[in-house]
């Protein structure tokens, strides 16, 4: 059986789309914020918002910031090089489906 971590998210866009072309394939970058309840030490309900960097390949849209968009897609985690040789892991979606 062949696990895949797919996941669908509905949340704010931090800026506007940035669209580019890898030869005749365009390429959308975007930027997801997802809004979370937690609890703090006190007990009291705040909100969190989790950022995601998001791809959507072969879509040509431009979204604003702030839209309200659901994003459907594949999951991935990108170790980066930080300073002082620190590794950092950030997630990535590549999206399938963007409903705008």
């Amino acid at each position: 059986m062949r696990l895949v971590a797919q996941v669908q998210m509905i949340g704010f866009l931090g800026k506007d789309s940035e669209l580019s072309y890898d030869g005749a394939k365009a390429r959308n970058r975007f930027s997801l914020g997802v809004h979370f309840p937690i609890k703090d030490e006190q007990g009291e309900w705040k909100e969190q918002t989790v950022w995601f960097e998001c791809i959507a390949f072969g879509d040509e849209r431009i979204f604003s910031k702030g839209q309200r968009i659901i994003v459907a897609g594949r999951l991935t985690v990108n170790p980066k090089n930080q300073k002082l040789g620190v590794v950092v892991e950030s997630m990535e979606i590549l999206a399938k489906e963007v409903i705008a």
